[in-house]
């Protein structure tokens, strides 16, 4: 009489079940599909929904497309003092001894501003080595001044309303003030 072992006194049988499972979960695991929070491509804030597209996230109003560099809950917890932007026209200024770190977040700001029915108008903060374009002063002018540093700080001083950090920073904080502009 042949004398049955159960499957799990079979050794060999055990070890090639959890090896073939080891392997499984491998698999999945190389092939992404366990998707964890950070990789979500598609989130909901208020009434918008936002999908990511490479590094950016979509959103549409009025079925116009709306680029964002961060979504609504990356900044969220972000706080910008009250500035008031409701105005025809504000100079987004920078000092030309950072124009190479500042050309993208003006460029960005200059877009921000347009699409919420503000003329921006570039400027410079300091007149050595500004080109040919207004100088202004906190003191007499409303601007954004774009102050590229290490720290990050956002504040207002006079008329103005300080975005200091690094390019990225400077981006989160941007993102942040096109939501309030745009209700988000």
């Amino acid at each position: 009489m042949i004398k049955k072992i159960p499957l799990y006194k079979n050794k060999k049988f055990l070890v090639s079940i959890v090896g073939f499972f080891i392997i499984f979960l491998m698999v999945l695991s190389s092939l992404n599909v366990f998707e964890t929070p950070d990789n979500t491509s598609k989130i909901k804030y208020k009434n918008y929904v936002f999908n990511k597209q490479d590094t950016r996230w979509i959103t549409y109003i009025n079925n116009k497309p709306f680029v964002f560099f961060y979504n609504p809950l990356d900044v969220e917890n972000l706080t910008i003092p009250y500035y008031n932007f409701l105005q025809s026209k504000l100079y987004i200024s920078y000092d030309p001894k950072d124009a190479a770190n500042e050309r993208f977040v003006l460029e960005r700001s200059a877009f921000v501003l347009q699409n919420s029915n503000i003329r921006p108008v570039l400027a410079c903060y300091s007149e050595k080595d500004c080109p040919d374009i207004p100088i202004i002063n906190c003191s007499n002018d409303a601007g954004l001044y774009f102050k590229y540093a290490n720290d990050t700080k956002v504040y207002i001083e006079d008329n103005c309303l300080i975005l200091q950090g690094t390019t990225d920073d400077q981006l989160k904080y941007l993102d942040k003030i096109f939501f309030n502009l745009l209700g988000i």
